[in-house]
This record gives structure tokens, sequence and C-alpha cells, in this order.
């Protein structure tokens, strides 16, 4: 069998084609990992056998993915970049705390009745070593909201009340989503929900309206 670096775009590809082509191979990797780990298990699970599978090169991978489990757990920067679109996007009335809730809602609705979280779902139930890496990744998410967050607002991205809710908003999330893995019959939504209220009971939308001369906080 031929191996190919189909991730590998020419200098003249158009920029919207190379990135369907990254979108798709990167994509073909993950669901390769997957694949291979319902068949061989998680410990026996190769580099070189995804690869194989997917039908790239090694150096192809690396392009993508620093390691095995980075395929396995993986939100993409398209993702990120969705969720945030979203943030930017909500009605202007919302507060931000608000807006972040229903895009976040809107997420992590649609990552967990996808094939591919489903399978995911059930490696992060089985083997809780891969659940930081989840956390890690969630944590690299920050930035995007930070950022959407504060095209919302206004106010800078190192914003402390920026970052704050930012930090909340992802925490809430991740806290949700784990508590979902060993219940999955509850709605995911209404159990982010529940967490975003607990915040709201001690970091609302009022921090956004603090007015004073602190460096830092948000100010209008």
């Amino acid at each position: 069998m031929r191996v190919v670096s189909i991730g590998t775009a020419t200098r003249d590809t158009p920029p919207a084609l190379r990135e369907r082509k990254k979108a798709a191979t990167s994509l073909a990797l993950r669901e390769a990992a997957l694949e291979l780990w319902a068949r061989d298990g998680y410990v026996g699970l190769t580099v070189d056998a995804i690869c194989l599978r997917a039908n790239v090169s090694r150096r192809t991978f690396s392009n993508y993915f620093a390691e095995r489990d980075d395929a396995i757990i993986c939100w993409s920067s398209d993702d990120h970049a969705a969720l945030a679109s979203v943030i930017v996007a909500r009605p202007a009335e919302e507060d931000p705390m608000t807006a972040a809730e229903a895009a976040l809602s809107d997420f992590v609705d649609a990552t967990t009745t996808t094939p591919l979280w489903r399978a995911q779902i059930a490696l992060l139930v089985r083997y809780p070593i891969l659940r930081e890496r989840f956390s890690a990744l969630s944590r690299r998410m920050e930035s995007s909201v930070a950022e959407a967050v504060s095209a919302r607002t206004g106010c800078a991205v190192d914003d402390i009340a920026v970052t704050m809710l930012t930090a909340a908003m992802l925490a809430a999330t991740r806290t949700a989503l784990m508590r979902w893995f060993t219940t999955p019959a509850v709605d995911v939504r209404q159990l982010l929900h529940t967490h975003v209220e607990v915040l709201r009971a001690g970091c609302g939308a009022n921090v956004f309206a603090l007015q004073g001369n602190t460096q830092g906080m948000a100010q209008f």
C-alpha cells in the first residue's frame, strides 16, 4: 500500500481547499485511532497502526498530533473558532455569561451526540488517565472564549473580569461533562445550566458593571 501525506498542500492550492483537506486528514486520523482502539484496545494502540489505517505517513500524523492520545481525545481549532463565533453572534442584550452559556450548551449538545464523541466518551469512562488530557483541551479553549467575551464587552482579553468569567465557564463545562460521562441519561444542557447557575450566585453579570480605577477591571 502506498502511503501518502494527504495533509500536505501545494503552494497553488486555494486556502479554502487546503483547510478542507486539513480537516479531512485530522478527522481521518481521529476516526482511525478510535476504530483501532475498539478493535485492539487502548494499551496496544500505536501511532504506526493509526497511520496505516488512515493511509498517511508518520510525518503527516506529526503535523496534526504530538502523540497517540492527542488523536484519541481532541478538539480542533475549528471547534474553538466556531464556539467563539457563536458567542460573538449572540444577541447584544445578553450579558456575557448568558451568551457564553448559550454557545457552550450548543457545543456540548453537539459534541456529545456525534459517533466520534460517543467513542471518545467510552474511552474517558474506561481510562480515567485520559480525563486530564480532556481537561487540558478545555483549558486551551479558554483563549478562544476569552477573545469572544472581549469582543462582546469591549474589555481587553486579559481583563480580570474576562479571564475570570472565561475560566469559570470552562470549568463549569468540564465539570458538567465529567458528571454526564457517568450518567449519560441526564440532559447535558440542563446539567450545564445547573452548573452555570451556581456560578451566577457568586460571579454573575454584575462583575462587568463594576466601576473603579483598579487596573484590569472591566469598565463601561
